[in-house]
């Protein structure tokens, strides 16, 4: 791949090499893999090996090491939001709520009218506010949409509180909101399963959710193609997985949670 590669691809061919070492459990060889991409790299394209570096390293247990990586690319890159962003999910796959806070408020900062951002600041919002008076979730959720208006992830986390409150018909809004626009959010979709069968349930505490006709949304998520969302990803079990297995995975992991879960919440 290397010999035939055009010279200004190279960089991918050596950071694909490192995916594949570290799958076989080649960590050494897939550090020295990705210093090559790094050495070929486009400069605005650095980021991407600088994320590939913070993962690996957040993989292999060295969460210290991979904030390193994503603060040196935080420094070079500032204008790239996805850096930011992956340094907030970073802090909240390790669980401190407060430092993703802090990093989040600073990336919006830099990166206002990105609605991935403003997203998962509603979301770490509400976590901290989960159980009291969420009045300051409510604020930052109405500042969110003053700033990114059409960011189907800000109406999709909206909808989401919404649900945990009962205000289905706020949530289902919310979510045709989320739907209009931004189809590739495969969350989106999956939100609008759940509270279909929350709905059916309100109506009828004894129905049976797996017979809920879902022929609508499916076909909306199949036209739509998602490509992105945590709960989305979570239910893509393969790179070669289609559209629809993914929203029928999604079905039946939230039928899974009928009796375990009130909110059949499969993020909790």
């Amino acid at each position: 791949s290397v010999l035939s590669c055009p010279s200004n691809l190279i960089w991918k061919v050596w950071l694909g090499g490192a995916r594949t070492e570290l799958i076989h459990g080649d960590v050494s060889n897939a550090r020295r893999l990705l210093a090559r991409s790094h050495q070929l790299v486009p400069k605005k394209m650095k980021s991407t090996v600088f994320l590939e570096w913070s993962r690996l390293e957040e993989y292999i247990g060295n969460p210290d090491r991979a904030r390193y990586y994503l603060s040196k690319a935080k420094n070079e890159m500032k204008l790239e939001w996805k850096v930011y962003l992956e340094s907030v999910l970073l802090e909240m796959r390790l669980h401190n709520i407060e430092n993703a806070l802090a990093n989040v408020q600073e990336a919006i900062e830099i990166h206002a009218n990105t609605g991935r951002l403003w997203a998962v600041l509603v979301q770490i919002s509400y976590m901290l506010q989960k159980g009291n008076n969420i009045s300051e979730t409510m604020g930052v959720f109405a500042k969110a949409l003053s700033y990114v208006p059409k960011s189907g992830e800000v109406w999709c986390e909206g909808a989401r509180i919404a649900i945990s409150f009962g205000n289905y018909a706020k949530a289902k809004k919310y979510l045709d909101f989320a739907l209009q626009f931004t189809p590739q959010y495969g969350d989106s979709f999956i939100e609008y399963i759940r509270l279909l069968c929350l709905m059916e349930l309100e109506r009828n505490p004894e129905a049976v959710i797996e017979d809920i006709d879902f022929t609508d949304i499916e076909r909306m998520c199949v036209n739509a193609e998602p490509t992105y969302g945590v709960c989305w990803s979570y239910c893509r079990e393969s790179v070669i997985s289609s559209t629809i297995q993914c929203i029928k995975l999604a079905e039946q992991v939230i039928f899974g949670l009928a009796g375990k879960s009130e909110t059949l919440d499969m993020s909790e």
